[in-house]
């Protein structure tokens, strides 16, 4: 017999593929559509090194008994017309000759670009300009090794960074035989892609701005060694500070309410320093969270003594996953104010929980009635014009049973 229906002539450029099967004898047509995601880089850091006058400033600083190099105006130091670019020169002493780091904020993201320009003069056999970088604390990883002249240009690299690492030093040197032998580093740019469902620096000097829930009186500090990371500018950084008292446990706490709906796998990173806790004494710093909007706590560590800023990760955490009522809490037990703790860089993330597959009917504009052609001694049905651009149309073919495959028009079975 023969059945006459409307069928798409145009399709949405997002949609990738029109797939036809049988189902208790009835053809269905479903649309099967791509996910497509998109990253755009944020600059996290940058510096031209055009400030004033000629030292070191927005954060470098010398390290391993390296001298700091210079901000100079010279032509091959600079990029482009005018500015100034960092200097870095060699010596006869103990390597490294003159050499700068800067710790970054990376704010969480799970990916990093570092990009910047340099030029080398003056080395000879031996001498090397050399660029570094380390996450949260560990091992320096190479980024290169220079042992020849050239002018400026950029080099550009890519940091995977899924585990979220909050802290990335930066680093250049020389090492060489004398004065002579100088490299030249400007335009250092750090950008960060595919941001953490949740980060906090503490950055806007105000707990309410992240969305903390304080108890009695934390405080937000911005003394040098008690921050993780600043606001990558030379503006001190700041950190959140809790303190213990003479008072009833628990003494100073901050607590964070995130709502982990879509996400799985919730994990958490930040960094903390514990200072003057007196453990005979019962002091402690306590991490903990909560899947129940607060009614109950589960601890993630307890800290019984002085511990150095360090940043560390949990999870996943157990019954997180897509759940309204994640709480996070830090909180200080001591007997008074000089037991403390400072927490910075806090990082929630987690994975995106796929969508449950629907059978969604095409959007369609109907163009001109198609036919359909069944053959009832082989159960064959021709369908014209079912893929876009497809002229020659396609048969499914079919037993009894409504068992059907799709193949070409008078193709062998």
């Amino acid at each position: 017999m023969k059945i006459t229906l409307s069928l798409i002539h145009k399709f949405s450029k997002n949609w990738s593929k029109l797939t036809a099967f049988i189902v208790g004898g009835a053809l269905v047509l479903a649309l099967i559509q791509p996910v497509f995601v998109s990253a755009v880089a944020v600059t996290i850091f940058e510096d031209n090194f055009n400030q004033d006058n000629s030292g070191m400033t927005n954060g470098w600083d010398e390290f391993s008994n390296s001298d700091d190099p210079s901000r100079e105006t010279d032509s091959w130091v600079r990029v482009g017309l005018s500015g100034r670019g960092m200097r870095i020169d060699g010596s006869g002493s103990s390597n490294p000759d003159e050499g700068a780091e800067r710790d970054i904020a990376t704010k969480g993201y799970a990916t990093l670009h570092i990009s910047y320009s340099r030029a080398i003069d003056g080395f000879e056999s031996g001498d090397q300009f050399i660029s570094q970088y380390s996450l949260d604390g560990g091992s320096f990883t190479t980024i290169e090794t220079l042992t020849a002249d050239q002018v400026h240009s950029v080099n550009p690299i890519t940091i995977d960074n899924a585990n979220h690492y909050t802290k990335l030093i930066l680093r250049f040197y020389v090492n060489g035989d004398n004065g002579n032998d100088r490299a030249a580093v400007d335009n250092v740019e750090v950008t960060g892609e595919n941001p953490p469902l949740f980060y906090d620096g503490f950055e806007s000097d105000n707990f309410t701005v992240g969305g903390w829930v304080t108890e009695e009186s934390p405080n937000i500090t911005t003394a040098g060694d008690k921050i993780w990371t600043d606001n990558n500018t030379s503006s001190n950084g700041h950190a959140s500070e809790i303190d213990g008292s003479s008072g009833a446990n628990p003494d100073d706490a901050i607590v964070k309410s995130f709502d982990t709906t879509g996400y799985k796998d919730i994990k958490v990173r930040y960094a903390r320093r514990a200072n003057n806790l007196e453990p005979y004494e019962g002091d402690k710093f306590r991490s903990m969270y909560s899947v129940n909007g607060g009614a109950g706590w589960a601890e993630l560590e307890t800290i019984l003594d002085d511990t150095p800023y360090a940043t560390v990760i949990f999870g996943p955490i157990e019954f997180a996953d897509n759940n309204p009522n994640f709480q996070l809490r830090f909180e200080m037990n001591g007997n008074n104010t000089n037991n403390e703790t400072y927490i910075d860089d806090v990082v929630i993330w987690g994975d995106p929980i796929p969508p449950a597959p629907t059978n969604t009917p095409p959007s369609f504009d109907p163009i001109s009635n198609q036919t359909i052609d069944e053959d009832a001694s082989s159960q064959n049905v021709a369908i014209t014009n079912v893929s876009p651009g497809d002229e020659s149309g396609q048969t499914v073919g079919s037993d009894g049973n409504h068992n059907g495959n799709l193949r070409q028009p008078n193709s062998r079975s």
